[in-house]
């Protein structure tokens, strides 16, 4: 099997980076443009074209697609999930549902509200609802009443089908709630399956490293703060806890934050101004960027080795121009992307710890999916091992069998677009499923492959279970939009 060229009690520095760096990447709606002419259905088109696998879509842009239509929300939202599963785009979130916790309004008033996200999001096709931590001053702050509304909340997403996932997020400038060590313990407290995290780089940047009031535009101690809270977080956060992810950079501002500053709001604290106007993509220095996204990708993605959703979340107040379109925000995007991840293999080399023949494989995700592929098949009869029965390799037998009727049929004239651009978005449903089953085969346990028996045989096989049904959803909802 593939990751027999790990060796068996490796330690985590000597994992294939580049298979622990295939992350799908996706981007926030709002993050593709801010003018009235950056509408939805440009920006999926601008997020296909580039490479952008996932979108979060933001409320206010599907409010304003609505409106321009004159259809009611959930009938927009099911026109941008048809619309995004032609354009083989996943909408991975709904963002952003606020101040929910702790408030001091009615809970039933922010629940039927919170019943309605959930309406939309299920119209959208979206697995998450973002929750950023409660930001109001004027909250009931105690610790078991927020406990308690967010685990009616997961207990709402969870009551219908299919089940909402809550990712909820530390806001550097929240009420109650500004770390990644206080969501966590949060998110154990309301132990709901549904419920987990979202970690944002820019807000443990400015909760433990940025300083808005000085001209270096760092804390004292910054580096320090940072690198004991991501040593914390690579040992102790669990990795199932962590739903998705959101990367970007900030400016270091050309002066000083104070009244006299243009960006002033008295009514907003000034992390949150510092987000609304100055958050480029990572590691954007053309455009001012200085944090460290590098160092805090590298804990998130190559340390702890999360393997799930990255979201580039950024609100660049230049996108708030007509020229700045959808489409030069998405290359910008995808640009941005693809240097970090450059950065974080330069400084994480791909090393094989067992290069006999035996082990020894190709840095690409066909070699994985091939592999996985073959122990199905072998196993597939093998009930003390696996008990899924045919269903899974007779699904893809079948599928290999249409499109080789379809070439047969269009070999003649030439035309192999139509084939080649199909087989194209199988295989990307195949190499999803590949990653989920590395998930659940061999995942990452205190920085090390876990190699062990599970106490459960349950959890193993359920997850597979799980991985295949997804896949075959995944695959049957695009031939049923495509049909």
């Amino acid at each position: 099997m593939i990751w027999g060229a790990i060796a068996p009690n490796a330690p985590f520095d000597s994992v294939d980076k580049e298979i622990m760096l295939d992350n799908q990447v996706a981007i926030a709606s709002i993050s593709l443009g801010q003018h009235s002419s950056h509408t939805l259905p440009r920006k999926i088109v601008a997020a296909a074209q580039n490479g952008l696998l996932g979108l979060e879509i933001t409320y206010p842009d599907l409010e304003f697609y609505s409106n321009s239509l004159s259809i009611p929300m959930l009938d927009a939202a099911r026109e941008i999930k048809n619309l995004c599963t032609a354009h083989r785009v996943r909408v991975i979130a709904l963002v952003s549902f606020q101040n929910f916790e702790g408030h001091l309004s009615p809970l039933n008033e922010r629940l039927r509200k919170a019943g309605y996200w959930l309406a939309i999001s299920r119209a959208l096709g979206a697995e998450y609802i973002q929750v950023p931590s409660t930001y109001d001053r004027n909250i009931n702050g105690d610790h078991e009443v927020i406990v308690s509304e967010l685990r009616q909340l997961a207990d709402l997403a969870a009551a219908s089908r299919p089940v909402i996932k809550i990712a909820y997020e530390n806001l550097a400038w929240s009420s109650h709630c500004t770390l990644w060590q206080e969501a966590l313990r949060i998110v154990q407290e309301v132990d709901r399956e549904n419920f987990g995290l979202c970690l944002d780089s820019f807000h443990l940047s400015i909760a433990l490293w940025a300083d808005p009031f000085t001209p270096s535009g760092r804390q004292p101690n910054g580096d320090q703060r940072l690198e004991e809270s991501l040593r914390d977080f690579v040992k102790n956060c669990p990795l199932d806890k962590i739903f998705y992810i959101q990367l970007s950079d900030g400016e270091i501002l050309d002066q000083p934050y104070s009244e006299s500053h243009p960006w002033y709001d008295p009514d907003l604290a000034v992390g949150h101004v510092w987000s609304n106007e100055a958050r480029p993509f990572p590691l954007e220095t053309e455009y001012g960027a200085y944090m460290p996204v590098h160092t805090i990708a590298k804990a998130f993605l190559v340390d702890k080795g999360f393997s799930g959703w990255v979201s580039l979340e950024t609100f660049d107040r230049r996108m708030k121009e007509e020229k700045n379109d959808p489409d030069q925000n998405a290359r910008r995007a995808i640009k941005a992307w693809q240097h970090l991840r450059a950065e974080l293999l330069a400084v994480n080399p791909i090393i094989y710890a067992d290069t006999s023949p035996q082990a020894s494989i190709e840095a690409t995700d066909i070699p994985a999916l091939r592999s996985i592929l073959r122990f199905f098949t072998n196993s597939r009869n093998k009930k003390g091992i696996l008990d899924l029965g045919n269903a899974p390799v007779e699904y893809m037998d079948s599928m290999r069998q249409r499109k080789d009727e379809e070439s047969r049929s269009l070999k003649d004239t030439g035309n192999t677009g139509h084939v080649e651009g199909g087989l194209q978005g199988w295989f990307e449903h195949l190499k999803q499923l590949a990653r989920e089953l590395r998930n659940v085969l061999v995942p990452i346990r205190d920085r090390a492959i876990f190699t062990g028996t599970f106490r459960d045989n349950d959890i193993m096989y359920n997850g597979m279970i799980k991985a295949f049904d997804s896949a075959i959803t995944s695959a049957g909802e695009e031939e049923q939009a495509n049909a």
